[in-house]
């Protein structure tokens, strides 16, 4: 009850013992994004109720909004000023180093993430602090050769349980397999996963492969002037991850503009680049409808596996086949249609940015580097038409070293994940590298920047493809070297994804040569890199020039 009598010093006072009950009682347990939407209501509620007590009580709406905005923010000092001493001096990351900010507060995340390069400047704090760096008020990130078999090796006890992003990626009421946080579920949806891609299987992909391959290279041969390459390589990968996902014609190649599907896809990646992955945010605005793009790209995912349903029969090899079968079986991991829907999102998410980016790095370092080019070449000119004639067969293209030495280079330098995802630590914490991580703390294992590390790599930032194949020695420490990442929650898609490099790259380097277009100096594509879940390369523009012997 709110008296006029009452002094405001006294309810201001209140609110300043409520601030500082509220976070020793409540916040100070942290992991708090899943319950973000219901606390933004209470606060917002809270505010309206005091604000309408109080203007009865003062007699007038100015004095009543004056009072209501002294006691708020007697309440949010109190509350802040408790966190911000605790996080600093008692936390249990406390005497860990890193930026002041980032040790009050995740919205630090914003500024890191303020050009969209959120890896580059994690990379810069590695540099400037050292191995173990506190990003964020419970978050760290350890660089050690050890650290990603310590935080997601098959035996490691971390989780992704309230790491924040893992936490919000679900929809339809199911999560994808990258968002599964119970560990037996995850391996029941993941067993799946690895029969439809598995590598005695891969071939049976191959003809949807190919149709789009050729289809790249008609466009090509059509096309008179340059091209931005990293938007092709969006739309071939997009193409290609739906005939295999789920037998969908787009044929956004042919028309060189993405489709609707395409678009969402993309915009749903956004908000995570601009909010360096603060998740609570995003929680909010799913829940309260504000996301319209996110809820239309679910929205067609229902459609596009509901036209697959109808459509089913036992001659379509794709990997919805699979989630088919082990949705009408008994035991089965995929429980509804939901878990159809949600998992649909994974196939196109999963692959078409990761792959999309690799080729369009790919095919910049091939230019930049004219010698590997013209080795490539010579290297992929004796398997052409030994299996198939008048064309390239992965069977012949797997066993080439350089070719997947270069692949492996881009992916060194270029990793699709950045700096990868976070974990949780068990209740009685790890140990890396000598040093013990206290439990219940989200580590991170920097994936870019221990590929760029000159203590792993000879000549990090340096693309050499022959450390790969003739000169290991500039290869100082292999375990450094993890771009699909490792353990339970290895890259599912990784022998598909290397398939398609292999036959896109071989068929267009040996069909056309590509170079710089007019102008174009091939900063932008680094330049303008955006660090979303995925890191998504800039643009490049490229000419493709026929080779003398295509047809």
């Amino acid at each position: 009850m709110i008296s006029s009598t009452v002094p405001l010093g006294t309810y201001c006072l209140a609110a300043a013992a409520f601030g500082l009950t509220s976070h020793l009682t409540y916040w100070i347990r942290g992991h708090r994004v899943r319950h973000a939407t219901w606390t933004f209501l209470c606060h917002l509620a809270a505010l309206f109720i005091l604000g309408w007590k109080l203007t009865k009580a003062q007699g007038s709406l100015k004095n009543g909004l004056l009072a209501t905005a002294a006691i708020f923010f007697c309440y949010l000092g109190s509350l802040f000023t408790s966190i911000t001493v605790y996080r600093v001096f008692f936390h249990r990351l406390a005497r860990f180093p890193g930026p002041f900010a980032a040790k009050v507060t995740k919205l630090y995340g914003i500024y890191a993430a303020r050009n969209s390069q959120v890896n580059d400047h994690h990379t810069s704090l590695m540099r400037q602090y050292g191995d173990f760096v506190r990003i964020a008020p419970n978050e760290l990130m350890v660089m050690a050769p050890e650290a990603l078999f310590k935080v997601q090796g098959m035996t490691s006890k971390c989780s992704k349980k309230n790491t924040g992003i893992f936490d919000i990626l679900h929809s339809q009421g199911d999560r994808m397999i990258v968002a599964l946080l119970d560990k037996d579920e995850h391996i029941a949806r993941r067993k799946i996963w690895n029969q439809a891609l598995d590598t005695k299987l891969l071939p049976q992909y191959e003809p949807k492969i190919r149709q789009e391959v050729m289809l790249w290279l008609d466009t090509l041969s059509k096309i008179d002037g340059p091209i931005d390459v990293t938007h092709y390589m969006m739309l071939l990968s997009f193409d290609l991850t739906g005939a295999v996902g789920y037998s969908a014609d787009y044929q956004t190649i042919k028309t060189g503009k993405e489709n609707r599907t395409l678009h969402l896809l993309e915009a749903s990646f956004k908000p995570f680049g601009k909010l360096g992955f603060l998740a609570w945010p995003v929680q909010i605005a799913l829940e309260l409808g504000f996301a319209k793009e996110q809820k239309e790209f679910e929205e067609l995912s229902v459609r596009t596996v509901n036209k697959r349903v109808a459509e089913d029969s036992e001659d379509r090899l794709d990997i919805l086949k699979y989630f088919l079968q082990d949705f009408k079986n008994k035991q089965t991991s995929f429980r509804s249609m939901n878990s159809l829907y949600t998992e649909s999102q994974a196939i196109l998410i999963g692959a078409t940015d990761s792959t999309s980016g690799t080729m369009a790095w790919i095919l910049f370092y091939l230019v930049k580097h004219p010698t590997v080019q013209a080795q490539l070449l010579k290297e992929i000119e004796p398997v052409f038409g030994k299996t198939t004639p008048g064309e390239f067969a992965d069977a012949d293209l797997r066993g080439l070293p350089f070719l997947q030495a270069v692949i492996d280079e881009t992916l060194r330098l270029q990793p699709p994940a950045g700096n990868g995802s976070a974990r949780m630590t068990p209740p009685e914490g790890i140990e890396i590298a000598g040093t013990h991580i206290p439990g219940e703390v989200s580590v991170w294992v920097p994936i870019r920047a221990q590929q760029r590390d000159g203590r792993f790599f000879v000549y990090p930032d340096d693309f050499i493809p022959e450390r790969w194949t003739t000169r290991p020695e500039l290869v100082l420490e292999r375990r450094a070297y993890a771009p699909f990442n490792t353990g339970r929650w290895s890259c599912v898609g990784k022998q598909l994804s290397l398939v398609i490099m292999r036959m896109v790259i071989a068929h267009t380097l040996w069909h056309f040569e590509p170079s710089f277009a007019p102008g174009e100096d091939g900063n932008d594509i680094a330049l303008k890199r955006q660090d979303l879940i995925i890191a998504r390369p800039g643009k490049l523009e490229l000419k493709f020039t026929p080779r003398k012997r295509a047809i």
